[in-house]
């Protein structure tokens, strides 16, 4: 099997309690966590494949919430799982926002 490589995805709930996450490439890594910072939700490094494949690319030139689509309940709650096992937090990303 091959391992995938990690890669950056940000999530968190909206201002509604909407579930949002997306994955990012290695060149927008930077500007994504400073965006997660901004906007209270997590940066972590993911190689889960079924996670990746579910999670739409995100875009760091749209503004607010549209950089990162919104998700499925299921995918959010694999990925916070996934999230709280792997601990593989981005450096200088936000603290999760409460109740995730």
């Amino acid at each position: 099997m091959i391992e995938t490589m990690p890669a950056l995805v940000v999530f968190g709930l909206d201002p509604e309690d909407k579930p949002r996450a997306a994955q990012f490439a290695e060149p927008d890594a930077e500007l994504a966590i400073k965006a997660a910072e901004l906007l209270g939700y997590r940066a972590v490094r993911i190689s889960d494949a079924e996670i990746l494949e579910a999670l739409p690319g995100g875009n760091v030139f749209v503004h607010g919430n549209g950089y990162i689509g919104r998700v499925r309940p299921l995918v959010f709650d694999k990925l916070i799982a996934l999230a709280g096992k792997d601990q593989n937090e981005a450096p200088g990303a936000a603290p999760e926002k409460a109740g995730l």
